[in-house]
């Protein structure tokens, strides 16, 4: 009887002992380490960016622009109609002091101008050209602009025409009939090039 007690015991160790090691053996695939990525991840890190608090002087930028803008300060020929055909030659004018302020958001510029325009050709020729008068015009404009900073430290603007106040409305002749030209202005002046300014 002792000798199958001891029998018994030498077997239940050795099952106890074979599991402990079954179960380490299968504990030890679980904590191996994983199979190594091969493929190649294109990683894409999003640029940084921070915000500064920039102020303009305003009335040191206005400053700047009346002494930089004075008197005539454009005179172009322009061509236009179908095939530029009509020859124009226009004159910009700065008609009073630039004032510069801000809204918080933006940058609002007023212009006071004056336009003298004449027709020099036309496509009927130059004696119908002659019947035309000359067209002189005073009026304020209003332009705005978002003010910002490029990666160069630049300000970067992008002017528009917000509002034009007439001071007198350009008025064309053409022999004895007289032509209001401002609702064909006020049409067109939301796609003026701004930059012609420049």
């Amino acid at each position: 009887m002792k000798k199958a007690l001891v029998t018994a015991g030498i077997l239940l160790a050795a099952a106890v002992c074979a599991l402990l090691l079954i179960r380490r053996i299968s504990q030890s695939d679980h904590d191996r380490a994983p199979d190594p990525i091969e493929d190649t991840t294109a990683v894409r890190i999003p640029p940084s960016t921070f915000n500064l608090p920039v102020h303009f002087e305003t009335r040191t930028l206005s400053e700047y622009l009346n002494g930089k803008i004075r008197g005539t300060f454009l005179q172009k020929n322009l061509l236009s109609g179908n095939g530029g055909k009509e020859k124009i030659a226009l004159a910009l004018t700065r008609n009073g002091d630039i004032s510069i302020g801000s809204n918080g958001k933006e940058l609002i510029c007023t212009f006071p101008l004056k336009v003298d325009a004449e027709l020099l050709d036309s496509r009927f020729g130059r004696t119908i050209s002659r019947q035309v008068k000359p067209v002189h015009s005073t009026f304020i404009v209003t332009l705005s602009t978002p003010a910002s900073i490029d990666r160069n430290w630049n300000i970067v603007t992008g002017f528009r025409i917000r509002k034009i106040r007439w001071i007198s409305d350009p008025v064309t002749r053409i022999g004895p009939f007289r032509k209001n030209l401002r609702p064909l202005v006020e049409k067109v002046s939301p796609v003026l090039p701004v930059s012609m300014l420049k």
